[in-house]
Parts: structure tokens; C-alpha cells; sequence
């Protein structure tokens, strides 16, 4: 007679990620961005901040800044276009005081729709 075997997955508590320093995601209050943001969080980031050349001008960007918090993640916006080698320096001074950056996701892109002739 064959006894039962029941198959459970690991249990990997282990956190991916740091939750002392930052996590900079470049370009990160676009779709993906956003998901980015939150899979951060799920690997114990906590300190996030993100780099967008609309700041929080949409509503998505408040939107996603408040559910973040909400999970416990310390989120900044900083405008930046990081084509800008002086407004990247600025941001990268002031990143001096949220603690050591851990990581760096460049995400952002510019899409132009343009008409071939």
C-alpha cells in the first residue's frame, strides 16, 4: 500500500532585496514601471524611488505612489530626464540622504509615432 505524499512548495522566506538603501527605477510610473515598483516591495525593498520626466503630473503616478505607501515602501518622485547630465547629478546628490542606492532598473523610453514617406 502506497502512502499519501503531499508536495508543498518551499518555504522560502528569504527576501531578494535589501530593505537599508534605496532601489532606483528609472522611467517607473509607466504600466510596467508601476509593476516594477510593486515587485520591489514583494522582495523587501523599501526605500523606492523613481525618476520620471512627468513627475507626478497623472493621476496613475499618485495613484501608484499611494498604494506603495500604503504597503509600507517610503516612495519619492523626482523629476528627472535622464538625457539631462545635470538633472541626473542632482538626483544622484540627493540620493546621499535616503541612504546607499542597492539597485538600478532603467526602464524609461520615449515612443514617437512618426508618418514614412
Amino acid at each position: 500500500m502506497l502512502s499519501k505524499i503531499q508536495a508543498l512548495p518551499p518555504s522560502n522566506t528569504r527576501k531578494l532585496l535589501s530593505a537599508d538603501g534605496c532601489y532606483v527605477l528609472v522611467g517607473g510610473l509607466g504600466g510596467i514601471g508601476r509593476t516594477l515598483a510593486s515587485y520591489l516591495l514583494d522582495q523587501g525593498a523599501r526605500n523606492i524611488v523613481i525618476l520620471s520626466r512627468s513627475g507626478m503630473r497623472h493621476h496613475e503616478a499618485a495613484r501608484t505612489v499611494a498604494q506603495l505607501q500604503e504597503r509600507g515602501a517610503n516612495v519619492m518622485i523626482k523629476q528627472c530626464d535622464v538625457s539631462d547630465k545635470e538633472q541626473v547629478a542632482a538626483v544622484v546628490e540627493s540620493l546621499a540622504a535616503v541612504g546607499p542606492v542597492k539597485g538600478v532598473i532603467q526602464g524609461a523610453m520615449v515612443l514617437r509615432v512618426s508618418q514614412g514617406h
